[in-house]
């Protein structure tokens, strides 16, 4: 794969200093190569390319801005202390890296001061907003789409910092604006915002008469492992979360296959109850509901409505 991209990821001189973008396979490579030239290099020069990788289908308009930044931000890092050439510079290099990609993939921004140097990494993934605010019903259930219990709430609205850490993914908008004791129409205002921004998803409230189907988005479980660990770690019980290599039994009750397998036996026109007792449904190590929400927000099934005629 490496010698089919490489000309990308380390391009020539006529590319550096542009955002570039290829997509293979099921990801997508966001990069701004720096190439600068001195003497004091060997072969004159000095080129690299920290590169963003994402789901090819990702709306990547609100990653380039950040990516171009990153590659000015390392660039005067060099200028300055050659911080990118300098060896003895390499540990912390890779430790902001490490930390960028947590921040990022948890809590969509970054703030890292930078060793060595004065220089503060500060870098926000900008959501690409739509034109219509999505539509909020009382009885819909926001489902967390980052980490609220490392996002500041200082700067917030008193609404939000009353309903942020309330947010669990069970609760409906209705109960949420109960236990806050909010004005049931403010809440709906506040969630449309954070459904607006991407920070949270909404789902139907689950019930075991509830009937869902399997999506054509479902292949992209088979192809993906980071996707198919993602998955079986959160639908996970919590006793079972990153179990010991001793327990096979959780090992062969909920392998990515497994999962796969229950997500594509869903049908129109059977519950999730029945769906539970025809599948054998492994429910002393997995949550059905957890299981549920995963794959509703990620798109792989969608609910069936039944009316009665």
């Amino acid at each position: 794969m490496f010698d089919t991209i490489s000309e990308f990821l380390i391009p020539k001189p006529a590319l550096c200093g542009h955002p570039t973008s290829i997509g293979i396979d099921q990801y997508r490579m966001l990069g701004h190569p720096v190439l600068l030239e001195d003497p004091k290099y060997p072969r004159n020069v000095a080129l690299w390319n920290l590169v963003l990788v994402v789901d090819r289908g990702a709306d990547v308009r609100g990653l380039e801005p950040p990516v171009t930044k990153l590659a000015q931000v390392f660039r005067s890092l060099e200028l300055e202390a050659e911080y990118m050439t300098n060896a003895k510079y390499r540990p912390a290099l890779y430790s902001v890296l490490q930390q960028l990609v947590h921040d990022l993939n948890t809590m969509r921004e970054a703030r890292i001061a930078v060793p060595h140097s004065s220089v503060i990494l500060d870098i926000r993934l900008a959501p690409v907003l739509s034109a219509h605010p999505p539509e909020v019903n009382l009885w819909d259930v926001p489902v967390p789409a980052l980490d609220f219990a490392h996002v500041p709430l200082t700067g917030w609205d008193l609404t939000l910092t009353r309903l942020v850490p309330l947010i669990n993914g069970t609760r409906s908008v209705y109960q949420l604006a109960h236990i806050a004791d909010v004005d049931p129409a403010l809440v709906r205002v506040a969630i449309q915002h954070l459904v607006h921004v991407g920070a949270v998803y909404l789902v139907d409230v689950f019930q075991l008469t509830n009937m869902y189907v399997p999506t054509a988005k479902l292949r992209r479980l088979a192809n993906d492992v980071d996707a198919q660990e993602a998955c079986v770690q959160y639908i996970l019980r919590p006793n079972h979360l990153s179990p010991p290599p001793s327990s096979a039994l959780t090992h062969v009750l909920l392998t990515p296959t497994r999962v796969l397998t229950l997500y594509a036996s869903l049908k129109p026109g059977v519950t999730v109850a029945e769906f539970m007792a025809n599948s054998a449904f492994p429910t002393n190590v997995a949550d059905i509901r957890r299981f549920v929400v995963f794959g509703v927000t990620k798109g792989w099934i969608r609910r069936v409505h039944r009316y009665p005629i």
